[in-house]
């Protein structure tokens, strides 16, 4: 069965870079691509309805010619988005495979529209809009909304590389399952790439911190111990994969951020709602999403 992936647009820079992104993934997969517009209502007025109405219906109108226009210009090959499926440009990576790419607008509130389409697609994308440290993570976006909530694994693109640098990084932890092993090595399997997969261990939040070898050394096991399980079946799936593992003592998202400098693609999972929680800023994948410039996927586990 082919594969297929969505990706919402909305006429912005980053839901065009998205959307490009999302085009060289479904040539890797062999996917269909589907455009996704959240639209919103356009009341009709009757005969004697204030103008406002039939300004609102305008905007509306208005508003989807320049998403049109936008897409057409950040992709010259889907010349009518409004038609259904058309073939993508070959030239976007160099994968002899036509991507199908199809648009569909839908009514609602983005947020809404998108959680929506996740649960018919395998792939959700959407676009970032910077990459803003540790004070962009209190700052609401569609990304941060979305993070944990979507059926499908939901991939955050704020900038990625013109060239391959091989490397997936997945980030693994006690609240997470081995979901994001297999999507981040499945991944790694279609671009030719290695895995480096991450887990860390920090202290306690105590009154009194233990600092013993002992103590550092429990810790350490633990964290590698939960890795190499997240990995077993992995391996097994991918044995072409070069799958290397890393466990250090740091906070998940600094560790990750420094990781991904030289990665294509992050990998971290979530429980839904909250997952990976920390102390000062939610959860990890939302933090991570704040302090990594490479795309980011989010992939929900099991409940």
């Amino acid at each position: 069965m082919t594969d297929v992936i969505a990706v919402g647009v909305d006429g912005t820079e980053p839901s065009l870079l998205a959307l490009r992104w999302a085009i060289a993934e479904a040539k890797l997969r062999r996917a269909r691509l589907i455009g996704v517009i959240a639209q919103p209502s356009t009341p009709e007025s009757p005969h004697g309805w204030p103008r406002h109405v039939h300004d609102s219906n305008r905007d509306v109108s208005d508003r989807l010619d320049h998403i049109r226009a936008a897409i057409e210009k950040a992709v010259p090959s889907v010349s009518d988005p409004g038609i259904g499926m058309v073939p993508a440009s070959e030239a976007e990576v160099g994968i002899e495979f036509e991507v199908e790419v199809g648009i569909e607008f839908i009514e609602g509130h983005p947020i809404d529209v998108l959680i929506g389409v996740s649960k018919r697609v395998d792939l959700l994308v959407v676009g970032g809009r910077g990459v803003g440290g540790w004070k962009g993570a209190f700052a609401g976006s569609l990304s941060d909304h979305l993070a944990g909530h979507t059926s499908a694994p939901l991939a955050v693109v704020r900038s990625y590389a013109p060239h391959p640098r091989g490397r997936v990084v997945v980030g693994v932890d006690r609240s997470s399952s081995s979901e994001a092993v297999r999507f981040g090595v499945a991944e790694a399997a279609l671009r030719g790439s290695s895995v480096l997969v991450v887990s860390t261990w920090q202290y306690p939040v105590l009154g009194t911190r233990p600092t013993s070898p002992e103590a550092a050394e429990m810790l350490e096991d633990g964290a590698r111990a939960l890795l190499d399980e997240a990995v077993i079946t992995s391996r097994k799936m991918h044995p072409e994969v070069q799958l290397d593992t890393l466990t250090c003592m740091g906070h998940p998202v600094e560790v990750l951020a420094e990781q991904a400098l030289t990665a294509d693609m992050v990998v971290v999972g979530s429980r839904g709602g909250s997952g990976f929680k920390t102390a000062m800023l939610g959860s990890v994948p939302v933090s991570v999403l704040h302090r990594v410039a490479s795309p980011v996927v989010v992939v929900r586990g099991a409940p």
